[in-house]
């Protein structure tokens, strides 16, 4: 079955922001969207919560996207880390994918908490002077 055309991630945060923030008729938001405003009416209901935290935060271009706040982050990280090692759990053996899987997660779960160090690699040389070589010409003779 299709996704409803309002609830397309990139449409549904638009529209939450737009009810939130705008001072558009729902009328004239159905329009816009090529849907009815009963439409646009059932939406802002189902939607109340978000387009309240929306509206309530409006400095945050964040704002109602949990994944952007990083506890949400790390408590979906530690119910994935929860199924997976419950899957090792009912399959009584070490799973090679899913123990990769695990080490992904507590990986991740380091670098948000920034409990890894950044890791770079720096090449090259650093100097003061630059020197130059000119084939043919000898630095002596054009004192």
């Amino acid at each position: 079955m299709p996704q409803p055309k309002l609830e397309k991630p990139w449409t549904r945060r638009k529209l939450i922001v737009e009810l939130a923030h705008s001072d558009k008729s729902q009328v004239r938001l159905a329009e816009e969207y090529g849907v009815t405003q009963s439409s646009v009416s059932e939406f802002a209901s189902r939607h109340r919560a978000e387009i309240d935290v929306v509206r309530a935060d409006k400095e945050n271009e964040f704002a109602g996207i949990a994944i952007a706040d990083k506890a949400n982050r790390l408590a979906t990280y530690e119910d994935v880390l929860r199924r997976l090692t419950g899957a090792l759990e009912d399959a009584d053996l070490m799973d090679e994918k899913v123990a990769n899987a695990i080490g992904k997660v507590l990986r991740n779960v380091a670098e948000e908490l920034g409990h890894l160090p950044n890791r770079v690699t720096l090449g090259g040389e650093v100097g003061v002077t630059t020197n130059y070589k000119i084939n043919g010409v000898e630095p002596e003779n054009l004192r």
